[in-house]
């Protein structure tokens, strides 16, 4: 595989309002969840990069959707 490290596996996530909303139609709290696939390689000893893409599910007062992030990492 040569010297820099490849990785893949699942993340996900978990958010939730904990205080009360104020204003406007005050629908109540919300939350949602989202999992999905990511992908992470290291270019070299420095630079990495990551590509995760998340599927959400399970939303109340909130607008579902889904996310694609790509993140560069950089150790100085």
């Amino acid at each position: 595989m040569g010297t820099y490290a490849f990785e893949a596996g699942v993340s996900g996530f978990a958010t939730w309002q904990i205080s009360k909303q104020s204003g406007g139609q005050n629908p109540g709290s919300y939350r949602y969840y989202g999992i999905g696939p990511e992908v992470s390689a290291a270019f070299t000893d420095r630079w990495n990069v990551r590509l995760r893409a998340q599927w959400e599910f399970g939303a109340q007062n909130a607008v579902q959707g889904n996310n694609i992030w790509f993140i560069g990492n950089y150790q100085f």
